[in-house]
C-alpha cells in the first residue's frame, strides 16, 4: 500500500551533474504569495525544475482551483522552445475541439473510435492558459499527483504489478494512437512525463510536449532521455512517431522492474546496453546510419584471408566478459523468479506482456530488420493485442479466467503495487540503487533529462 502522496517526504530528483548556481541561471524567482497574470498566486511548492525552468503550484483566483505554473527561463533558446510548445498544444486542443477530431479531410474517427478518441484526449495534458511575465514564457496546466518515477521510487523501485501496467499501458498506447494521428512526436517519454492525475487512482496524463514536434516539421536530431532513446535516434537516422512506441516499451518494462531496461551510462554504453538484448545491429542498417556515428561506434569486422566480404559490423566498445546476452523474458520475470508468485502473473500473463514490449522494441522476432522502426508495432496493433483483450497469445495453453477492469478510474491502484518488504533473498533489491542510476542520465541541452 502506498500513502495518498508517496512523494510526501522524499528529496525531487535534480540534476546534480552541474553546480547549482549554472541550475538556477534565468530562473524566475517569483516572491511569497506573488500573483501572476492577475489571476495565478504562487503558493511557494516547487512541482519540478529542469533546464527549461521551472513548475510551481498556483492558486487560480478565477477558478479556485489549483494549478500547476510552468515558468520558462529567460533564455531566447527556451523560449523559441516553449512557443513551439505552446503551438503544439493548442494545436492538439484544436484537434479535439468538441468529440470530433480533423486530420486535413479526415475524421480523427476514421482513424479511431469516439470511445478511445475520448479517452486519449484526456490521457493528455491540456493547456488551460499561457502567458508572459517578466520576459519569461508562462504556460498554466490542471495540477495533476506524483509521476511513475515517484510511484517507483514509493514501493522502493520494487516494481509494479501486472495488472496496474496493463492499466497504465492501455491508456499510454491509447495516448500514442491519437499523436500519431494528428502526426505529433512526443519525443521525451518517460516515467518522469506520464502523470497520476489523482492520488490513488490509474488515471495517467502524458506531459511536458516541450521537445514535441509533427513528423513533417521534425526540428531536433538529439532528442529523447538516453534510457529511452530509439535505437534510429542513436545512430542518428530518421525518425517517425515510432520512436514513442520504443519509449513505452522500455517504460513498461521498467513499471514492473523498477530498473531501467537499458541503462547506459553514456551513448556508446546504451547502444551496447541494447545490443546485448537485441542484438548486433545489422550492417546494412549500420550503413544508414549517420557516418559520424557509424565511425565512432561502429568497426568491420576482421575479413579472413580467402573468405567471402561480408558487411557485418562489431561494436568499438566491446561487452565486458561477464555482460552475457539476456532474453527480455528473463529480465521481466528475474529469472523466472517471479512467475506465478502473485495473482495475474501467469505464465500465460507474462508470455502476453513480454510479446508486446518485444513487439515495441522489435526483438528478435523479426531476425536482422530488428531496427527497422516501420516494422515496430503501431498503437493500433498495440490496443489489439492479447495483452489488452484478456485472452491468450496463439501459442499459449489458454488465458486467465476472470475478466480484467475495463475503466481504469474506477479501480483503485493501490493494492498492484509489489510488496516493499525485503528478504535476504530478494531478487529485487539490487533495483534499489535506481535513483543512483538516473545520475548517469545525461540531459540533451535543450531538455531536463
Amino acid at each position: 500500500m502506498v500513502s495518498k502522496d508517496p512523494t510526501e517526504g522524499l528529496t525531487k530528483h535534480v540534476d546534480t551533474s552541474k553546480k547549482v548556481d549554472k541550475i538556477m541561471a534565468g530562473h524566475y524567482v517569483p516572491a511569497e504569495n506573488e500573483v501572476l497574470h492577475g489571476r495565478y498566486r504562487i503558493t511557494g511548492k516547487k512541482l519540478g525544475m529542469g533546464t527549461f525552468g521551472q513548475v510551481l503550484e498556483a492558486y487560480d483566483e478565477t477558478s479556485s482551483q489549483g494549478v500547476a505554473v510552468k515558468i520558462i527561463k529567460n533564455h531566447s533558446h527556451f523560449s523559441v522552445q516553449a512557443q513551439t510548445e505552446i503551438k503544439i498544444l493548442q494545436y492538439m486542443h484544436t484537434s479535439t475541439h468538441g468529440d470530433r477530431c480533423h486530420i486535413g479531410t479526415r475524421s480523427c474517427h476514421d482513424v479511431m473510435t469516439s470511445g478511445r478518441l475520448m479517452r486519449a484526449c484526456h490521457s493528455v495534458v491540456r493547456m488551460v492558459d499561457h502567458f508572459t511575465h517578466k520576459g519569461h514564457e508562462c504556460l498554466v496546466f490542471p495540477l495533476c499527483s506524483y509521476n511513475l518515477y515517484e510511484l517507483l521510487r514509493s514501493s522502493q523501485f520494487k516494481g509494479v504489478g501486472l495488472k496496474l501496467i496493463r492499466k497504465f499501458a492501455k491508456q499510454i498506447v491509447e495516448s500514442l494512437e491519437f499523436l500519431a494521428s494528428i502526426n505529433v512526436i512526443h519525443c521525451d517519454l518517460k516515467p518522469e512525463n506520464i502523470v497520476i492525475a489523482r492520488p490513488n487512482r490509474s488515471n495517467i496524463k502524458i506531459i511536458d510536449f516541450g521537445s514535441s514536434c509533427l513528423s513533417d516539421k521534425r526540428v531536433h536530431t538529439y532528442i529523447q532521455s538516453r534510457f529511452y532513446r530509439a535505437p534510429e535516434i542513436l545512430l542518428g537516422m530518421k525518425y517517425t512517431t515510432a520512436i514513442d512506441m520504443w519509449s513505452v516499451g522500455c517504460i513498461l518494462v521498467e513499471l514492473h522492474t523498477g530498473s531501467p531496461l537499458f541503462a547506459g551510462q553514456d551513448l556508446p554504453d546504451q547502444l551496447r546496453k541494447i545490443v546485448q538484448v537485441l542484438g548486433m545491429v545489422p550492417g546494412h542498417v549500420v550503413e544508414q546510419a549517420n557516418p559520424s556515428v557509424r565511425c565512432e561506434y561502429f568497426a568491420r569486422e576482421q575479413q579472413h584471408p580467402g573468405c567471402t566480404p561480408t558487411r557485418n559490423y562489431t561494436l568499438r566498445k566491446k561487452c565486458p566478459a561477464n555482460d552475457a546476452p539476456m532474453s527480455l523474458e528473463s529480465i521481466c520475470t528475474l529469472g523466472g523468479r517471479r512467475l506465478n508468485k502473485e495473482p495475474d502473473h501467469s505464465s500465460d500473463d507474462y508470455a502476453q506482456f513480454v510479446d508486446l514490449v518485444t513487439r515495441m522494441l522489435e526483438i528478435e522476432y523479426v531476425c536482422d530488420i530488428a531496427y527497422f522502426p516501420a516494422r515496430r508495432i503501431t498503437p493500433a496493433m498495440a490496443l489489439r493485442h492479447p495483452f489488452f483483450q484478456d485472452r491468450p497469445l496463439p501459442h499459449t495453453r489458454g488465458g486467465g479466467d476472470k475478466k480484467r477492469a475495463t475503466k481504469p478510474a474506477d479501480v483503485s491502484m493501490t493494492d498492484d503495487i509489489h510488496p516493499t518488504t525485503t528478504t535476504e533473498d530478494d531478487p529485487c533489491q539490487e533495483y534499489t540503487h535506481r535513483a543512483k542510476q538516473r545520475k548517469l542520465l545525461v540531459p540533451p541541452p535543450h531538455r531536463d533529462g
